[in-house]
């Protein structure tokens, strides 16, 4: 049985037990005692608390107490004071040797523990050495490029030539935050984050910030500055100007800009949510409704239907969720647990596999393609020069449940209005009329069999009209590969075709049309109840300009 206590560390509650307590209270203790001569010792000191508390929080995964391993672990990454040289005046080394051998002890830590952490960069702004917002200077340490000004000089060239240089940049200062303590300017530069570390950048920035007062303090340093001594060190100087002239320009509105990025972030979150909802359900509904057509799509295989519906959901839902955690991280500064997002990728990349297979299952049923020929018989039609052409119209309009581009869903069968029609010039002096079934299968016999199974859309009537029926069923249980008919109409030179009253053609289709039509402004809305003559460059509207010509009486006498 153990006390715990809670403590603010680094301004992070902790709840630790007493003999977590005990070590972690000595080991500050001596660091005090090592850095009291130090310029920056509370600042050492408050960073390292930060961090320590940042590595507790990372340890605990859960766990509600801190423990002494706990504790041990951190120390062990964060380093002890006799692990590094001490530059204080001999008598003092001698005096926190003497301290520290008496208690080396308390530091004692689990080696593999400590080895374990690993620190990598991370993107910060640098406010050490900013112009507008330290975002160039941040780059520049994270890529590892010595001289920010080149960084700098890449965003005005993209800037000057039309780019989104001032773009990139608002984003990257209202997402990317500051290097305020010294463990993120540690993390900047992709350097360990230890006491030595940490001690070594405050120190730094206090020898800097004394530096500075020293060589301006005087005239002398002030007109060597800005003489010009030096073409690298001038240059430089030159351009912080410039930028620092820019920043001025932009840093109220940059500065609004960053005040109200969380709440768009916020929004931004909040419309992605939305809209993932939104998608999902209207997959779900799509999904449950075309379960009536997919099963013209795998009438054997619903499992396989259901599996790739499944897997698009997930392939397409954790992409936003990530997207939404990522929005969330960066308006709240929380983080997710590497757990969960190692776990929700994993999910995400089996879907995509399991989806692959899916997929190329599916296109495997339509690998083969069969195209059969079927010529009309014209010998029922007398007349050599005309032929009379209409599409028929069922007396029964049929209700269908479900439409899709050229499909529409019936209880008993699927209506394929997948019907092409070409009107073209015929070599010879005769009539011709084509049907080309075509249906495509997982080899060539069910590809022939499927487009055997069409019914001939085109027939001579009676009254020796040609007529077209411009869809066709495929029956309940049959496999939709597809399938689509291809009629041809072959109309000799300086003969004519009539098209039927009724006649609109809205399917797929190519009429060869004569220039002429143009030549002599021909007026005409719609093939209906018109006399078209072939020419050599395709059809000619006889009797489009008025409403019924002299040549057109005499080629219907005929």
């Amino acid at each position: 049985m153990n006390k715990i206590s809670n403590i603010n560390l680094g301004g992070y509650p902790i709840t630790i037990d007493n003999d977590a307590y005990t070590l972690l209270e000595n080991y500050l203790a001596a660091l005090h005692r090592h850095f009291s001569t130090s310029e920056g010792c509370e600042e050492i000191i408050n960073d390292i608390e930060i961090r320590m508390a940042e590595l507790l929080q990372e340890r605990a995964q859960g766990k509600a107490i801190v423990t002494i391993k706990d504790v041990q672990q951190v120390i062990g990454i964060m380093g002890t004071p006799e692990d590094f040289a001490n530059d204080s005046d001999p008598a003092t080394d001698d005096a926190n040797t003497n301290h520290q051998r008496d208690t080396s002890k308390e530091f004692r830590f689990d080696e593999r523990g400590g080895q374990s952490y690993q620190t990598g960069k991370r993107l910060f702004r640098d406010p050490d050495d900013k112009v507008v917002g330290g975002v160039c200077s941040g780059l520049a340490a994270y890529f590892g490029i010595q001289d920010p000004v080149w960084v700098r000089l890449l965003f005005v060239v993209m800037l000057l030539s039309g780019g989104f240089g001032a773009a990139i940049y608002i984003a990257l200062m209202i997402i990317v935050p500051y290097a305020k303590t010294s463990t993120d300017r540690l993390a900047m530069r992709g350097e360990k984050i230890d006491i030595e570390n940490i001690a070594k950048i405050v120190e730094d920035g206090f020898q800097s910030v004394s530096q500075k007062f020293a060589e301006f303090g005087t005239d002398d340093e002030k007109k060597k500055a800005t003489s010009g001594v030096g073409g690298n060190f001038s240059g430089k100087i030159f351009l912080s100007n410039v930028f620092g002239f820019l920043g001025e320009v932009f840093r109220a509105l940059l500065q609004t800009l960053a005040k109200v990025g969380r709440p768009i972030l916020i929004v931004i979150g909040a419309i992605l949510i939305i809209s993932l909802i939104i998608s999902w359900l209207g997959m779900l509904f799509g999904f449950y409704f075309s379960l009536p057509f997919l099963s013209y799509v795998t009438p054997n295989s619903g499992f396989r239907s259901a599996m790739g519906m499944t897997n698009s959901l997930v392939v397409i839902a954790i992409p936003i969720l990530a997207l939404i955690f990522l929005i969330v991280r960066l308006a709240y500064r929380t983080k997710i647990n590497s757990n969960i997002k190692a776990g929700m990728w994993s999910f995400w990349f089996i879907n995509l596999i399991s989806l692959g297979f899916v997929a190329t299952s599916f296109v495997r049923e339509f690998k083969s393609r069969v195209e059969v020929n079927n010529s009309v018989d014209l010998s029922n039609v007398q007349s050599d020069s005309l032929l009379h052409f209409t599409v028929f119209k069922p007396d029964v309009v049929r209700e269908s449940n479900i439409q899709f581009f050229d499909t529409e869903l019936y209880d008993d069968a699927l209506l394929n209005r997948n019907v092409y029609l070409d009107i073209r010039t015929s070599d010879d002096d005769k009539f011709h009329v084509s049907e080309k079934h075509i249906a495509l299968g997982a080899n060539l016999q069910e590809a022939n069999s499927l487009a055997a199974n069409i019914s001939k859309l085109v027939s001579v009537q009676p009254d020796q009209t040609l007529s077209l029926i411009p869809s066709f069923l495929i029956p309940k249980g049959q496999k939709w590969r597809a399938q689509e008919v291809a009629v041809t109409i072959e109309v000799p030179k300086g003969k004519h075709l009539r098209f039927g009253d009724g006649f609109q053609w809205q399917h797929n289709g190519r009429f060869e049309l004569s220039q002429k039509n143009d030549e002599e402004g021909v007026e005409w809305h719609s093939f209906e109840n018109h006399l078209w003559r072939m020419e050599a460059d395709g059809l000619y509207c006889v009797d489009c300009e008025r409403q019924f010509s002299e040549e057109a009486q005499e080629v219907e006498e005929k």
